[in-house]
């Protein structure tokens, strides 16, 4: 397991939520300096640990080891939306029509 991208996860959900280090720690029942190694990877934590960062966090222990997994599809919206931004109305119009012909040229090949 990287060590160091378990405590990037963490550091990004702290600061998501707007939690020092500090505040972290004393929610999480840890010291602020196990909370500081954890998240330069320099530290490991407990089974018990992560549960109650992930509590606190609200988010699960796999979301914290893992990072946020994402849905082929998912991955595909965000790319979409990506790409869009910044687009008329006029020019979202035009590529929604030009998926929808793709689709259905699909469907009539089959």
């Amino acid at each position: 397991m990287d060590l160091s991208k378990v405590g990037k996860n963490i550091k990004d959900y702290r600061t998501q939520m707007g939690y020092s280090q500090i505040e972290l720690a004393e929610l999480a029942n840890v010291s602020t300096v196990h909370i500081s190694h954890i998240e330069t990877g320099s530290g490991k934590m407990s089974l018990d640990c992560l549960v109650a960062i992930s509590d606190v966090l609200k988010t699960t222990p796999d979301h914290l080891l893992l990072g946020m997994y994402k849905t082929p599809l998912e991955k595909a919206a965000q790319l979409m939306a990506d790409r869009i931004d910044g687009l008329t109305q006029d020019e979202i119009d035009y590529v929604f029509e030009t998926i929808s012909l793709l689709k259905q040229h699909r469907i009539n090949r089959k």
